[in-house]
Parts: structure tokens; sequence; C-alpha cells
């Protein structure tokens, strides 16, 4: 739930991670939605494609809300998570380990030199080659919902109309999803993704897994699998194996803050 009170000042550190970016604020208070929506803005706001409160905690160090660009929460992200970790070790809060609790999992996260690795949890809901509106996709859970489709060029795929086109689909409803082109390059994997609230991004680190998921099952690729995002970053996604059970699921890569500033009467 948002508050319904106003801070006078708010101090905020900027984040990117892989060309992600997000506004990260350390406290409980929750603006209202179209206050994280005017601040996501870009050339009028401060621009982001997310908002990330640090919370307090019960069992972990600290706890992660995320919202998407429009103001509405996200009950994951994988890119949003490595930079919470990131600023928990660069608090001081912990020094190589800490545990961060998102809306429905706990994850551990560790610093390697100047890369963070993250576990992500099994993923669910996992459904393999469905054709859905003529698209020949895999869906699957990797902490949100996402759809990953295999085409050729995929620098050429209109990913807006292709996205939008998926997530207003019957079978996504009521929350919609992530939208995932990818295609094999040299010994990686390339993947442009359609956040749900957001558009395309930079960036999806739980797009980055679902892929690297999907291209093993479609392509016999063994983990741990690198996926080169659109920023032109790297994401090394690591997973088991055993009886088409998926777990150990994890993600390794950079994240760097941008910089730091106060924000007036955030509402």
């Amino acid at each position: 739930m948002t508050s319904t009170k106003q801070l006078d000042v708010i101090s905020f550190t900027k984040y990117s991670a892989c060309g992600n970016d997000f506004l990260l604020f350390e406290t409980d208070f929750i603006p209202n939605k179209a206050a994280l929506s005017s601040l996501c803005t870009r050339r009028t706001g401060v621009g982001a494609d997310g908002i990330i409160f640090v919370c307090p905690s019960d069992s972990c160090d600290r706890m992660m809300r995320i919202f998407n660009a429009d103001g509405n929460e996200a009950e994951m992200c994988g890119n949003g998570i490595r930079c919470v970790a990131h600023y928990i070790f660069d608090s001081g809060i912990a020094e190589k380990k800490c545990q961060i609790e998102s809306m429905h999992r706990i994850h551990t996260a560790t610093k390697q030199n100047e890369l963070i690795h993250i576990t992500m949890g099994p993923p669910q809901d996992i459904i393999w080659e469905t054709n859905i509106a003529g698209h020949q996709l895999t869906t699957l859970n990797t902490g949100v919902p996402h759809a990953v489709l295999f085409k050729e060029d995929i620098d050429k795929v209109n990913l807006e109309i292709l996205g939008k086109e998926l997530q207003k689909r019957p079978e996504f409803a009521p929350n919609s999803i992530n939208v995932n082109i990818a295609e094999q390059h040299h010994n990686t994997l390339r993947v442009r993704t359609f956040e749900r609230g957001v558009g395309e991004t930079l960036a999806c680190g739980t797009g980055a897994t679902a892929t690297a998921i999907a291209a093993s099952y479609k392509f016999k690729i063994p983990p741990p699998i690198s996926v080169m995002l659109k920023s032109g970053d790297t994401l090394t996604i690591d997973f088991t194996i055993e009886s088409n059970k998926i777990d150990n699921v994890s993600m390794t890569g950079p994240c760097k803050v941008i910089y730091k500033g106060t924000i007036e009467k955030l509402l």
C-alpha cells in the first residue's frame, strides 16, 4: 500500500545495472502511484525504468520493493535486486554476502570482485513451446512472468508491436507478461525485452534468466549461459537440470552508481 503522507526531502541513489536504471530510496515510505510515475518520466522527471525502495526486513538484511515506470509494483527485478545488494555492500550493512527479501522469495547475494552474484530461485509455471497468436513461445515465471520467442535477426523485429500484442492476450490476464525475443549469437544469446509498465528496456535480469532457461531446453545448451542484453552488457545465468527439474538458478552481472541526490516534497 502507498502512503498518503508527504516527505519534504528524501535522498536517493541512481543506479544502472546493464543499462536498466533505477532510483533507489532507503525508506519504507511509498509515494503514491502518480508521484512514482512522474519521477520515472524522462526529460520531465528524474528518469528511470523503475523505483526501488530498500525497506527493513524481519528475516533478511533488507527487503526490496520495486515499482515500474508506470507506478505499478512488480514482484521482483533481477537487475534491481543486484543494485540493492550493491547498496547494502556499499553502505556497510554487510560486507560480501547478504540476504534480500523480495515479494515472494529470499535471495542471497555475494560480491565477486566488481560483479554481484544473486540467487534467483527456481522458475515456476513453465509451459514449453506453446503456440499463441501464431507465435511459438515458452512462458515461465523467473520472479515475474515472461514469454520467450526465438527469432532470426532480432534487431529487425518491431518489439513494441509484438510486445503489446502478446501482453493483451487473454492467456496472460490479469497480470500481463514480459516479452523477450532472442537469438543465438556465437557462444552467447542475444535478447531484447519489452517489460510490463515500462516498454523496451536496455536490460532485464529476469528476462535474461527466462531466456537462458528456455534456450537450454530448446537448443540443449548447457549452463552457465552468457546472455547479451540490448545495452551490450552480458549477464551469466547458471542453473542445474535434473530430470527436467530446473533449480539452483543464479545470475551474475555488473551494476554501478550513476549519481546521488535529493528530491523535495515527495507525495
